[in-house]
């Protein structure tokens, strides 16, 4: 969030962003900011690594949110207009198992929609 704010070309004023800045370090622990619209399309890779775009319907609450929309988008939404609909199946998988193995969870298979 800070990169983006400082790469903005000062579409976010300078008070702004810095408060927005304030107001998440403020966040309780466990607390967090969600995507709500995490998928694919909203990752790009830099060069100091992914990052998430298009933080329009952002909201406060714990990581567990964004993974719950990713599962919905990718399992029974993306598969209707993918090409290849076990792609998005697998993009699933591989972001449910990741998500359980940074949060030190036991990795069980996620559900596919039908």
């Amino acid at each position: 969030m800070d990169g983006s704010l400082r790469l903005s070309d000062g579409i976010v004023p300078e008070h702004i962003a810095t408060g927005i800045l304030a107001l998440i370090e403020r966040l309780r622990p466990g607390d967090g900011l969600c995507l709500c619209d995490l998928h694919p399309g909203n990752v790009i890779m830099t060069a100091d690594g992914p990052r998430l775009v298009d933080w329009g319907g952002a909201v406060r609450a714990p990581g567990a949110l964004d993974l719950a929309c990713c599962h919905i988008l990718l399992s029974e939404i993306a598969p209707e207009v993918a090409d290849n609909p076990q792609r998005p199946h697998a993009v699933n998988a591989a972001a449910q198992s990741e998500y359980a193995r940074l949060a030190g969870m036991s990795q069980v298979a996620p559900a596919r929609g039908g």
